[in-house]
């Protein structure tokens, strides 16, 4: 029998390895003289940290694998093996042992603060919410998507100022949710007291217009406005009643009130709204054809609309003077000298929820009451109409200038007219 010669007696054999993780790095199971280790194979190109580290326990090694894979991701090969070089020694060894109990690895850990550490930055460079409300102001008065009403621009210049109020130091990346909603609850009225359903409604409202445009702009890419939701009563619409009624005539029959003529008949009879009669030219109205055009671009809601003129309303309008262009908005002395000769309360938009009123309980057809109003049945319904009695209808729709109709109804005189009493019967 030969004898094994020298190199094949002290050739080593390979120790038996079974793969447990196939993804990198790669960890084996290595049997040893003394038992088995669980060797993570690091090796890879670039690489510089430890190559095959081993470990006693299958969770280690398997916890190694996935830290020294994350950092790969984040930091590229060969920056992971500079980092994972110092983990075995100092401050690290001991971040590492504290966040075993969490299941968490120190790239977990880089992870997580690289991505605050990003939103910081993201908060930093964005720009504040004062900058950008000026920035806001200037886009709508330059008119780019369309030149806005002296009225909305007034309005979009009045919240800009409140806006920059409530968030004077903040940056457009601090308006969050909680942020928006907190403010909301506690927001409060120019003279410190708590805030109105429907003041918080405009607040939420215009905030959100400002985020939108923020958002078209690219200044920011979320609008928390949208999740949130004030929830108003809706009011019982307050119109005049024809004591009302007969009062307004009879004050309107006066001669100092005769520049006013136009717009109240126009707002009582016809159910135009304040803003928009402001914006009616004579030559939208046709006594011929008996009708009143509220164009596009006059109306509120961007959709014209026509309205029949009924013969009341045009006895009060035939004898107006015609050669202004526009109807317009009466001086405001004189206003508010006609409401104190009436002696009651006047709401915006009265004479709008007065015409609604009378309208449908003459005539009982909602369809056209919307038509005529510009809104929805559901909205006319909801918002404007309180019913009345017929005779009651038939009489406002008989509130001539001062006539023999008007005697024959209300028993008005000249005489009368001018004290707002009715005469005895």
């Amino acid at each position: 029998m030969k004898p094994k010669s020298a190199k094949a007696k002290f050739k080593s054999k390979k120790p038996k390895t079974t793969t447990i993780r196939e993804d990198y790095p790669k960890v084996r199971i290595i049997k040893r003289r003394k038992g088995f280790a669980y060797q993570v194979d690091c090796r890879r190109k670039g690489w510089t940290g430890p190559a095959q580290p081993e470990f006693l326990t299958k969770k280690e090694a398997l916890d190694k694998a996935r830290e020294v894979a994350a950092l790969v991701d984040d930091k590229g090969v060969e920056g992971a093996g500079n980092y994972t070089s110092l983990l075995g020694n100092g401050e690290l060894a001991e971040f590492s042992k504290q966040l075993q109990p969490f299941g968490k690895t120190i790239g977990d850990a880089v992870a997580h603060y690289l991505g605050v550490l990003r939103s910081n930055q993201t908060i930093a460079e964005s720009p504040p919410v004062t900058e950008a409300l000026e920035r806001w102001v200037a886009y709508k008065e330059a008119g780019t998507d369309g030149a806005l009403r002296p009225r909305s621009l007034g309005t979009l210049r009045y919240w800009s100022k409140r806006l920059a109020k409530i968030f004077p130091t903040q940056r457009l990346q601090h308006l969050t949710y909680e942020l928006i909603r907190q403010t909301k609850d506690e927001l409060q009225t120019t003279e410190g007291k708590p805030a109105s359903t429907h003041l918080r409604k405009h607040f939420i409202g215009h905030l959100g217009q400002f985020l939108n445009w923020c958002i078209q702009q690219g200044l920011t890419d979320t609008n928390p406005t949208v999740r949130i939701k004030v929830k108003t009563p809706v009011p019982e619409a307050e119109f005049l009643t024809l004591a009302q009624c007969r009062r307004l005539v009879s004050v309107l029959n006066l001669p100092e009130f005769k520049p006013l003529v136009g717009f109240v008949s126009i707002g009582l009879f016809a159910g135009i709204r304040v803003a928009e009669i402001a914006r009616l030219h004579w030559s939208d109205i046709n006594l011929d054809q008996m009708q009143i055009s509220v164009v596009r671009k006059s109306a509120k809601t961007k959709r014209g609309r026509s309205i029949t003129i009924t013969p009341v309303l045009k006895s009060w309008l035939v004898n107006l003077d015609q050669t202004q262009p526009f109807i317009g908005t009466p001086p405001r002395r004189l206003v508010e000298r006609f409401k104190k000769e009436l002696g009651f309360s006047w709401s915006h938009n009265v004479m709008r929820h007065t015409f609604a009123t009378y309208w449908q309980s003459h005539n009982r057809d909602a369809a056209r009451l919307s038509a005529n109003l510009g809104n929805s049945e559901a909205t006319a319904s909801k918002h404007y109409v309180r019913m009345v009695s017929k005779a009651d209808a038939e009489q406002f729709w008989s509130l001539y200038p001062y006539s023999d109709t008007a005697t024959e109804f209300f028993n008005f005189t000249e005489q009368t007219s001018k004290s707002g009493e009715p005469a005895s019967v």
